[in-house]
C-alpha cells in the first residue's frame, strides 16, 4: 500500500528501472541512435507544468 511519501520510493524505483532498460537497449548502438534516459522530475513539478500549460 503506498502512503504518506512511499509512492516517491516507487515513483523513482520505476524511472530508475526503465533508464536500466534504456541502457541495456542502447548498448551497442551508435551515438546517434542512443535513446535518452527518463529524467526524474518529481510528480509535483510534472503537475505544476501541467497546470500552466492548460492555463495558456
Amino acid at each position: 500500500m503506498l502512503s504518506g511519501a512511499n509512492w516517491r520510493v516507487v515513483w523513482y524505483e520505476a524511472i530508475d528501472a526503465a533508464n536500466v532498460k534504456i541502457e541495456e537497449a542502447n548498448r551497442g548502438l551508435p551515438k546517434e541512435r542512443r535513446g535518452d534516459p527518463v529524467p526524474r522530475y518529481d510528480p509535483h513539478d510534472c503537475r505544476h507544468t501541467a497546470a500552466s500549460w492548460l492555463v495558456q
